[in-house]
């Protein structure tokens, strides 16, 4: 399974946190991934890892952050339960404001270039790789019956993936915990989170039937795209969701002022 998120987002983060002003975290943090999708929704492997592919690619995240700051990131993050020692739900604030155009695009751009640079190293299969020699055969690890065959490149998507993960998801609790003045408008924040209320049963009741047929249909239609028609699932799953979680609350506030007038 590839680790589409959050490993290739630690390459940009630190971005976000020493230039708060000149880029948009949300479109850096899903340009970072926007390659893996594109690839589950059609597009080959190596044309979504190369550089021209992001003439199509960019457009796509811009669009898509709009969605998620219109539609649904007040919703996903205003009613998930808060970690201990460090509430991630004020990541929220994101869909507060609107960056320009340019700030968008150029965002989404570093964010998806980052991406194609990494895999253009750590993916066998990729020209670049094969140039620099790092598709050359080490050994073989085994695994009880599952054998890889080990080769530098792969090396390199292990350890980044594993260790990017951990990077990522360390930065983003420490942030939210420490709280940078300059990285978020916190007030904003703790506004937001205070308007909601844990409803995270909503959002695994859809994303993990959805993880489960994936994963049964994955060998007999998907083929070597199944995780990452998984991870498309999800992309599109998180607007839905946080769309009907944010309208929520104001469906049943609207029916119960209807029936309080109409018992009156």
């Amino acid at each position: 399974m590839p680790l589409t998120f959050p490993a290739h987002q630690s390459v940009v983060l630190p971005l976000k946190r020493y230039f708060p002003t000149r880029i948009d975290g949300l479109a850096l943090v899903v340009g970072a991934g926007a390659p893996d999708v594109a690839f589950g929704v059609g597009m080959s492997w190596l044309f979504a890892h190369n550089p021209v592919s992001l003439m199509v690619i960019v457009p796509a995240v811009v669009a898509y952050c709009t969605a998620l700051r219109r539609w649904a990131l007040p919703g996903l993050f205003r009613y998930i339960p808060a970690v201990p020692c460090a509430d991630l739900r004020v990541y929220g604030a994101m869909a507060v404001g609107s960056p320009t155009l340019v700030t968008s695009t150029v965002s989404a751009t570093i964010g998806a270039a980052s991406h194609q640079a990494w895999d253009s190293l750590s993916h066998a299969g990729h020209p670049v790789a094969a140039a620099l020699g790092l598709d050359q055969f080490l050994f073989v690890a085994a695994f009880g019956p599952v054998s890889i065959n080990v080769t530098p490149a792969r090396l390199v998507q292990y350890s980044g993936h594993t260790l990017g993960s951990l990077a990522a998801v360390a930065m983003l609790y420490l942030w939210a915990r420490q709280r940078p003045p300059e990285l978020l408008d916190w007030a904003e924040a703790d506004r937001l989170t205070a308007e909601g209320r844990p409803q995270l049963i909503p959002v695994l009741a859809i994303l993990i039937p959805m993880t489960v047929i994936g994963f049964i249909m994955w060998p007999l239609v998907f083929g070597g795209r199944g995780p990452f028609v998984i991870i498309v699932a999800w992309a599109v799953a998180m607007v839905a969701v946080g769309r009907w979680i944010e309208r929520r609350p104001a469906a049943l506030r609207t029916r119960e002022t209807e029936a309080t007038d109409n018992a009156g």
